[in-house]
């Protein structure tokens, strides 16, 4: 186009693109060729955190195809303190007691005397998490 400001926004758009392309390499670890619409939206808000200071909330949540209260709800929810932190270390106590040598049923059990009560879905789930396996 002939229009100098035409060139100018065009110019913004590809830096905007080829920056968020930079950011899902470094900072989400993906591969150079993965598109940044089909992230999560807990990576979509890392990425627009890390790029905040150079562009526009709005014109990153429009690239990214994330909604702003998406956005803000997942940055909240990456702030958020663990839910299962004592369970967590709980499970790895009584898995280091036993010798690594019961599964999550027992270590079930043993978590529920302690007082801490989850379902044997999230016992599995934060032994995988934890790489505890017997």
């Amino acid at each position: 186009p002939d229009d100098p400001e035409e060139l100018k926004r065009m110019v913004r758009e590809l830096r905007m693109e080829n920056d968020l392309m930079r950011e899902v390499v470094e900072l989400v670890k993906k591969d150079p060729g993965a598109d940044p619409s089909s992230l999560t939206n807990r990576e979509k808000a890392a990425l627009i955190d890390a790029l905040r200071g150079t562009y526009s909330l709005s014109s990153l949540t429009s690239r990214l195809a994330i909604p702003p209260s998406s956005y803000y709800y997942a940055r909240r929810a990456a702030a958020a303190p663990d839910r299962w932190a004592e369970a967590r270390a709980a499970l790895a106590e009584e898995f280091e007691a036993v010798g690594g040598s019961r599964g999550y049923r027992y270590l079930r059990m043993r978590l529920a005397a302690r007082g801490i009560a989850c379902g044997e879905r999230t016992v599995r789930r934060l032994m995988r998490e934890e790489g505890l396996e017997v």
